[in-house]
């Protein structure tokens, strides 16, 4: 995982009052690592666990930690990276927005980290 890696693409479109879409080009992992991952009704699902980046540095697949309590119990799910939309304020808060609820990804398998 390097910190130049790039997003290729970007999921559905979401608005937010306050930010904007990230383009393709304008973000680095260390813009993600740790991001708080939102369902479409603004609820917290999780927090980005870890960043999986094919051999060109685009990345593939983000881990999201879910449920749990106080960092305890949280299960890492992976999601296809164009399932997820990333937004940035102008103050530079990253959010990174999904077309899920906690309890869809709950539900979901496993994976090791």
């Amino acid at each position: 995982m390097t910190e130049e890696a790039t997003i290729e693409s970007t999921g559905p479109m979401i608005e937010r009052e306050g930010f904007a879409m990230v383009a393709a080009n304008e973000i680095v992992l260390t813009d993600l690592e740790g991001s708080t991952v939102y369902g479409i009704n603004d609820e917290r699902i999780g927090d980005i666990g870890d960043i999986m980046v094919d051999d060109q540095g685009q990345i593939q697949e983000v881990v999201v930690e879910v449920g749990g309590f106080l960092g305890l119990g949280e299960k890492p799910v992976a999601i296809p990276f164009d399932q997820m939309s990333v937004l940035r304020s102008e103050a530079g808060e990253v959010r990174v927005f999904i077309e899920a609820t906690e309890e869809e990804l709950e539900s979901m398998q496993s994976v090791e980290q």
